[in-house]
């Protein structure tokens, strides 16, 4: 046997060279994959930045504004933080015998500005209280408190608000909080609405609200309910509480109007007002009834008699109504008749002394 000089083993060395042959166009393809990837997101990263950059600042706030809403508690929609050209202007209400206006809403307050909410109406008696609820009894007077309420405020106003429709009621006024803020109120039949404690302020952005419940009570005699609302009409006029009384006055201005010219003959609590402290109308409490007179379904004649601060009954002087020998007229007669919205109303103005 023939020894043969060493030849490299063709068979081995091809198959090293077709390994290496069919494995380079895979990681060829995985790399070049890899790198458009990284280049489509490069390029959009720049893109962003680009449009970013060029955007300009007032496209940027209507985006801000239109993505802001914060939720005002009591409502129950989500309120815009900006409006654009509002239609309404809610920062302000009217100033109770404002011209133009019917008095402060408690309800816009409170939705404008839920925060300003301050202190705790205390209603009392009641006759019965459940979750914020009141029963009241008709025609009886009850005291409405006001704790812990803003202090600094022209005057503090408690209002009704019916919860079917109708206008809203100023049931007291507390212009000199120095001893609390509190009033008396006779309540009306047939109640069923909220009742509202609202400071006012004069700078009307301050103005405060709160909520003391829902009140209701329930139907009592005619006539009981009569008395009740003659007695409010000249117990607020007696205290100076024009905008409380003028809900309870449904009668003629005509002569009022006559008597104040310079006065606007809408505002009708000023023309109150003059009444009682120019005008020569005599506004005092009611001491007695005499007796109640129907008229008709909806009306009645009250005859009462009037106190004077002194505890005396008060009787017109004898130039108007008597002599030296026959004492003056100490018994009046009023009418009340019930108003569309289901109220009884005064409708004859207070005793006229010249």
């Amino acid at each position: 046997m023939t020894n043969q000089p060493n030849q490299p083993d063709h068979n081995h060395q091809n198959s090293h060279s077709d390994f290496r042959f069919a494995g380079n166009p895979s990681c060829l393809w995985f790399m070049l994959g890899m790198g458009a990837v990284l280049i489509l997101l490069v390029g959009g990263l720049l893109a962003v930045l680009c449009i970013s950059k060029t955007r300009s600042p007032a496209a940027s706030a209507v985006l801000q504004t239109a993505s802001y809403t914060p939720y005002l508690e009591g409502t129950a929609t989500l309120t815009p933080y900006f409006t654009p050209e509002p239609t309404l202007d809610q920062t302000k209400t009217p100033a109770p015998g404002s011209e133009g206006g019917s008095g402060l809403d408690p309800e816009i307050i409170l939705r404008r500005s839920p925060d300003s909410q301050s202190g705790v109406i205390y209603i009392e008696p009641f006759l019965k209280a459940d979750a914020g609820n009141f029963s009241l009894s008709p025609g009886k007077p009850v005291s409405l408190r006001w704790d812990e309420y803003p202090p600094g405020a022209l005057r503090y106003l408690f209002l009704y608000q019916p919860h079917a429709e109708g206008s809203q009621r100023t049931i007291g006024v507390d212009a000199n909080p120095g001893d609390g803020v509190e009033v008396e109120w006779i309540v009306p039949e047939n109640l069923a609405g909220n009742l509202y404690g609202v400071a006012e302020f004069e700078d009307y952005q301050k103005n405060s609200a709160v909520l003391a419940g829902a009140v209701y009570s329930g139907s009592t005699d005619e006539s009981s309910q009569v008395v009740a609302v003659l007695k409010e009409f000249f117990r607020t006029l007696s205290l100076g509480q024009y905008q409380a009384a003028s809900d309870l006055y449904g009668g003629d201005y005509t002569v009022l109007e006559e008597y104040n010219p310079d006065l606007n003959p809408a505002n009708h609590i000023s023309l109150l007002e003059r009444a009682c402290t120019v005008n020569g109308f005599v506004c005092l409490p009611v001491w007695t009834v005499e007796s109640v007179q129907p008229l008709s379904d909806h009306s009645f004649l009250v005859a009462v008699t009037f106190q004077n601060p002194d505890g005396s009954i008060y009787s017109l002087e004898s130039c108007c109504g008597g002599s030296e020998e026959e004492p003056g007229k100490s018994v009046f007669s009023l009418r009340v008749a019930k108003a569309a919205g289901g109220f009884w109303q005064v409708m004859d103005l207070p005793v006229y002394e010249p």
